[in-house]
C-alpha cells in the first residue's frame, strides 16, 4: 500500500466509534488521555515543503499516537503538551493531494515513526508539493546587468502559481562555470528570490566520470553560488550497476549543504536506483507518456519526473492531469523544434496551461 488517507490513519491508530470521533473533533485529543503528564514535555508537529522554500506549509494532517492509540491529531502546525518524558510515542505524517511525504528533518524517512523524548520538542514532516523541473540552458543576462526575460519568466511564473515547486536547473558550460560570474549571481539570485528552488547542473556520463571531478563541480556551485541549493546529475544510468555511484554522490551533496538531488537517465529505469538520487526524470523527449512501468506505482511520484520538449502540438491537458499520479514533476516546450540544437534555451508557450494542470 503506498498512501493512506487521513480517515484510514485514524482508523488503524484506533479511533473508535462516532462519540469519539465527535470529542475528537471538538477537542483534538483521542479517547486515551491516561498517558498524559501534567507538567510533563510538549511535542510540535510542523510541515515544509522541500522542493518550494517560498511555500509556508500548513494544514497537514498529522497524529500523536501511543500504544496504538491516538492522543492527539489536527492539521500543522500542531502542539500537544503534557506528555511524559522518557515514553515512547508514534508520530504519523499523511499526504494529501499533490502533497506527497518526503522525510522527516533530521532524515527519517518513516512516515510513521516512534520518538522519545525527555524535554520539548519539534519534529519537521518534509514534503514535495510537486510542480515542474525546469531545464534553463542559456545565459542568464541579456545585456548589461539585465537578467535575461527567458529566467524572468520563470521567476514571474512562480509569484502566479506559489503552490508549485519550479526547479529551475542552471547550467554553465555543462557545469558551475570556470569560475564566479556575477552575471550568474544575478540570475540564481533572482530565480530563488521568487521563491523557486535553483538546482546546479553537473554532467555523470553515465557513471564513467570520476567521483572526484563530479564532486568538484558540485562543491563549486555551492562555493560560488550559495542560493543553488539543489544538483541535477545529467547522464544518469539506467542500468544495473552503479548505484552505488550515484548513492555517493547524493551523499556527498547533502554533506555540502544541498537538499534536493535530481537525476537524469532521461529513459525509463531500474527499481534498484529508487533512493540513490531524490528524484530521476524517466523522460526526456518529444512526446508526452501515455503509460509507465508497473513497478513504478508501487513508489512514490516523488521518485519521477518527465520533461518534453519540441511539443509543437496543443497540450493534452487530460495527459497531463493522469500524469500527476505517477511522476511529481512535468515539464513540456515547444522549444527544440528542428533544427534547433538546444530545447532549453527559451520560454516554453505551454508554461502558464500546464502550471495551471499542475496546480488544478
Amino acid at each position: 500500500m503506498r498512501y493512506l488517507s487521513a480517515a484510514l490513519i485514524a482508523a488503524l491508530a484506533g479511533c473508535g466509534g462516532v462519540e469519539d470521533d465527535l470529542l475528537a473533533l471538538r477537542a483534538g485529543r483521542g479517547k486515551a488521555a491516561q498517558a498524559a503528564c501534567p507538567g510533563g514535555p510538549a511535542v510540535t508537529l510542523r510541515s515544509a515543503a522541500l522542493d518550494n522554500p517560498a511555500l509556508d506549509l500548513t494544514g497537514l494532517y498529522v497524529t500523536v499516537q501511543q500504544d496504538g492509540t491516538t492522543l492527539a491529531w489536527g492539521w500543522t502546525p500542531v502542539t500537544v503538551p503534557d506528555l511524559c518524558a522518557g515514553q515512547d510515542y508514534t508520530i504519523t505524517a499523511a499526504d494529501y493531494r499533490n502533497y506527497r511525504f518526503s522525510r522527516w528533518e533530521d532524515g527519517n524517512a518513516t512516515w510513521l515513526r516512534r520518538v522519545n523524548f525527555q524535554t520539548s520538542v519539534t519534529y519537521t514532516a518534509i514534503y514535495q508539493v510537486g510542480g515542474s523541473i525546469i531545464p534553463l540552458y542559456s545565459w542568464p543576462a541579456e545585456s548589461g546587468s539585465a537578467v535575461s526575460s527567458t529566467w524572468t519568466a520563470i521567476a514571474d511564473a512562480h509569484q502566479r502559481k506559489p503552490g508549485l515547486a519550479l526547479i529551475p536547473i542552471v547550467n554553465n558550460q555543462n557545469g558551475p562555470g570556470p569560475s564566479r560570474d556575477a552575471s550568474w549571481t544575478r540570475g540564481i539570485d533572482l530565480l530563488a528570490s521568487a521563491g523557486c528552488k535553483v538546482a546546479g547542473y553537473v554532467y555523470t556520463d553515465y557513471g564513467r566520470r570520476s567521483l572526484t571531478t563530479v564532486e568538484a563541480d558540485i562543491a563549486n556551485w555551492r562555493a560560488w553560488y550559495p542560493n543553488v541549493s539543489a544538483v541535477f546529475l545529467d547522464q544518469m544510468s539506467n542500468t544495473a550497476g552503479v548505484e552505488g555511484y550515484y548513492a555517493t554522490l547524493a551523499s556527498y551533496a547533502r554533506s555540502r549543504g544541498f537538499d534536493l538531488v535530481i537525476g537524469n537517465p532521461g529513459a525509463p529505469t531500474v527499481p534498484s536506483y529508487i533512493g540513490t538520487v531524490d528524484t530521476m526524470v524517466i523522460q526526456e523527449g518529444t512526446e508526452v507518456p501515455t503509460s509507465f512501468p508497473a513497478w513504478q506505482a508501487s513508489y512514490s511520484p516523488n521518485h519521477f519526473a518527465t520533461l518534453t520538449y519540441a511539443l509543437t502540438s496543443p497540450l493534452p491537458g487530460n495527459q497531463v492531469t493522469s500524469n500527476k499520479a505517477a511522476v511529481a514533476y512535468q515539464y513540456m516546450t515547444d522549444d527544440g523544434a528542428f533544427p534547433d540544437w538546444n530545447p532549453w534555451d527559451e520560454a516554453s508557450i505551454h508554461f502558464d496551461p500546464l502550471l495551471d494542470l499542475l496546480d488544478g
